[in-house]
C-alpha cells in the first residue's frame, strides 16, 4: 500500500538554504514540492530527475511508515564522474576499426636468431685468427663508498701504468691496450695491479712481423705453429677483496668504537680552520701577557 503525502512549502521555493520541518522534524532541501511516501523508500514527483525524468537527482529523504524522515544525499544536479587514463584503468572510447590481426608483429625467429648470432661470432673469431677478440681493460674500482669494494673492467689505462710496463702510447692501441687520459691513479695499489696487467698481457702477446724476413723491433720471431696456435684463456679481473684467515679478536678492536672515530674525523675536517684560529689567538693573548 503506498500513501500520498503532499508537502507546500512555496514561501521557501526560492529561499537559498535548508529549513527545518515541524511536522517531520528533519531537513528537507526546498526544492521539494511534493513527494510519495512508500514501505522504506521516497520518490520526487516534481523535482528534477524524479519519476520520468533523465536528470541527476538533487538531495533528498527516505521515511518508511511509522519512521521518522532520513535524509538521503543523492549525486547533485550537472555534476558528472570521469575517470582519467591515469595508471591501469581502462581505455575508454577505444576505436579497433584497423585490421589490427594483420599488423601483430611476430617474435618466432628469436631462438633462431639467437643461433645466428652465435654463428656469426664465431665465424668471426675464426676469421681472425689467435688474436683478442677485444680489447684488454684495466681494473679499477666501482664508485661511491657503497660499491667500491668491487672491481669492474675499466675504460683505458693510464700514463703512468703504461710507463711503468714499458709501454708508449703511441703502440699501446696498436697491440689492443687502450689508453685514458681522463682517469687518475688514486693508490699505489690501484697501479701495481694494472702494471702486473699489462706485463702478462705483453708476455702471452704475439706480434706478427710485417717482413718475415725483416722483423721489426717488438716482433716476434718464433712463428712456428705450435707458438701461434697456444692460445691462452683471458685475462680475468683480480678479486676485489682479499680473504683472511680465521683469528681471534684483539683487544684493541674491542675498544675501537668505528663510528665515533668517523665523527671525529668528520669534525676534524669541518672545524680545522676554526680550530686553527683559535689556537693562534690564544698563542697571542699568552704572548701579550708575558710582555
Amino acid at each position: 500500500m503506498t500513501h500520498r503525502l503532499i508537502i507546500y512549502h512555496q514561501s521557501y521555493a526560492s529561499t537559498v538554504g535548508r529549513f527545518k520541518s515541524p511536522s517531520l522534524g528533519d531537513t528537507i532541501s526546498p526544492a521539494f514540492h511534493g513527494c510519495t511516501v512508500g514501505p522504506g523508500s521516497v520518490q520526487s514527483s516534481r523535482m528534477p530527475g524524479g519519476r520520468g525524468s533523465n536528470t541527476p537527482t538533487a538531495p533528498g529523504w527516505t521515511a518508511g511508515i511509522g519512521e521518522s524522515a532520513k535524509p538521503q544525499v543523492d549525486r547533485p544536479i550537472n555534476e558528472t564522474f570521469t575517470m582519467g587514463f591515469r595508471g591501469d584503468n581502462v581505455l575508454h572510447k577505444n576505436h579497433f576499426r584497423k585490421d589490427w590481426q594483420r599488423r601483430v608483429k611476430t617474435w618466432f625467429d628469436q631462438p633462431g636468431a639467437k643461433k645466428r648470432r652465435r654463428n656469426a661470432r664465431q665465424a668471426k673469431a675464426a676469421a681472425a685468427g689467435v688474436r683478442p677478440t677485444s680489447l684488454l681493460r684495466p681494473a679499477v674500482r666501482c664508485q661511491t663508498v657503497r660499491y667500491n669494494r668491487r672491481i669492474r673492467a675499466g675504460r683505458g689505462f693510464t700514463s703512468a701504468e703504461l710507463a711503468s710496463a714499458g709501454i708508449r702510447r703511441k703502440e699501446a692501441l696498436s697491440i689492443g691496450i687502450p689508453y685514458d687520459h681522463r682517469r687518475r691513479n688514486k693508490s699505489e695499489e690501484g697501479v701495481s695491479i694494472n702494471v702486473e696487467r699489462l706485463k702478462a698481457y705483453k708476455e702471452r702477446l704475439i706480434i706478427f712481423p710485417k717482413n718475415a724476413k725483416k722483423p721489426g723491433k717488438g716482433d716476434s720471431t718464433d712463428l712456428s705453429a705450435a707458438t701461434t696456435q697456444d692460445v691462452s684463456g683471458p685475462l680475468p679481473l683480480p678479486s676485489g677483496t682479499q680473504p683472511e684467515a680465521p683469528r681471534a679478536i684483539t683487544s684493541e678492536e674491542l675498544q675501537f668504537n668505528a663510528f665515533r672515530a668517523l665523527r671525529q674525523a668528520r669534525a676534524a675536517q669541518r672545524q680545522a680552520g676554526v680550530w686553527k684560529a683559535r689556537k693562534q689567538k690564544k698563542e697571542e693573548e699568552d704572548a701579550a701577557k708575558k710582555k
